[in-house]
């Protein structure tokens, strides 16, 4: 429950950035604000309850109404888009995209997501080559596509199978969200408000399958783990809670 909360919080974050034509770009742990609101009386455990905030736009982007980005000159180097922090840097930076999307930020935001459930940083190398060759091993060499035919893409990469999924540490609940953010082709990526209904399709699912056998269901959980206006669904088909 904690890890939906999260996921539910940052993706309605992004899903605000991204509706004012805005990339933040630099999407990390350390630019989440966390605040501990309490514990929620549910049983069997009392449950924390947690606001985030996305914090620090210094390195944000303004971008078309295609959410397309270019970023200024300061930020290209000779290697690729020297922004957002390098084991959150989407593979299309690191490959010298000059013309990318707010599809980045979801990549971030998939490896954020990684990182809280297996407690390390799912890509953490000392260089932009590493981090790229981290995210093959993972999801395999892609051999065409778009991030193929970008600047710094090379034929003579390595050609790693992927991996098996989910990593180790990722729960069923998350797997489809995390494997969805982390596309290497920016086209196929998720959007953000595509994590939020991704969150509640399945928290209706849970409901119906819990009150099938019986149960009282998870509805209560989650709306009380998520701001009840992120939960529409509970006012809008009342027919599901009878």
């Amino acid at each position: 429950e904690e890890l939906l909360h999260c996921a539910m919080c940052l993706g309605r974050a992004l899903e605000h950035v991204h509706a004012h034509q805005l990339t933040h770009t630099d999407l990390k742990p350390d630019n989440i604000l966390v605040k501990d609101t309490g514990l929620a009386k549910v049983p069997p455990k009392d449950l924390v309850k947690l606001q985030m905030v996305i914090a620090d736009f210094g390195m944000a982007q303004l971008s078309d109404p295609e959410l397309r980005v270019c970023p200024s000159s300061r930020e290209m180097g000779q290697k690729g888009i020297h922004i957002c922090t390098l084991p959150y840097r989407a593979p299309e930076l690191l490959l010298g995209d000059r013309l990318f999307g707010c599809s980045v930020d979801l990549w971030s935001l998939g490896c954020v997501l990684g990182e809280l459930c297996c407690g390390n940083p799912l890509f953490a190398a000392a260089n932009e080559i590493d981090v790229l060759f981290q995210a093959f091993q993972l999801l395999g060499t892609p051999g065409a596509g778009y991030i193929t035919g970008l600047p710094q893409y090379a034929s003579n990469f390595p050609k790693f199978p992927k991996a098996a999924w989910p990593p180790a540490g990722v729960p069923a609940e998350l797997s489809t969200i995390l494997q969805q953010c982390l596309e290497l082709d920016p086209k196929s990526r998720i959007s953000a408000s595509g994590v939020c209904t991704t969150i509640m399709d399945f928290a209706r699912m849970k409901v119906i399958v819990d009150r099938r056998e019986g149960g009282q269901g998870s509805a209560t959980i989650l709306e009380q783990r998520i701001e009840p206006r992120l939960l529409t669904f509970l006012q809008e088909d009342p027919d599901l809670l009878k």
